[in-house]
């Protein structure tokens, strides 16, 4: 299983380089066929951006299709976990990463992302969508 980070839903939705492989990806999740997890703190991060951006429509539709995502599920944090964050820290990583990392580690999941900042890091496992993708065509 696997933890989305923020940075997959926003090449997807920002029309990025990637954006082809994240939808793909979204879309083996909303049908159930991958199971993963998003942490709330990605979710707010969405929303802090596409607010920021001034993209309200954005908005409303990346709350209401993650709701529906057969194979999403959201991981809630709270103070012990956000506690435990901080030895995450302790490796190089801010606090976002870290909360990640932390989360990734404690549901033994494996991360897509494209943020070269897990790499090295012990116990994790980075994979971006096209590895997964990849994965899922051979089984």
């Amino acid at each position: 299983m696997y933890l989305i980070d923020t940075n997959i839903f926003l090449e997807a939705m920002l029309e990025r380089k990637y954006r082809n492989d994240c939808l793909t990806l979204l879309r083996m999740i909303d049908k159930g066929e991958i199971n993963a997890f998003v942490t709330t703190y990605s979710i707010h991060s969405i929303e802090t951006i596409l607010d920021r951006i001034g993209n309200l429509d954005a908005l409303r539709t990346f709350l209401k299709s993650i709701g529906r995502m057969k194979g999403l599920n959201i991981y809630n944090t709270d103070l012990r976990d956000e506690l435990a964050v901080i030895d995450e820290m302790a490796v190089g990583l801010d606090f976002d990463d870290a909360l990640q990392s932390y989360v990734t580690k404690k549901l033994n999941l494996q991360i897509i992302s494209f943020d070269r900042h897990f790499d090295g890091i012990e116990g994790i496992t980075r994979l971006r969508p096209k590895d997964v993708l990849s994965a899922e065509k051979k089984e």
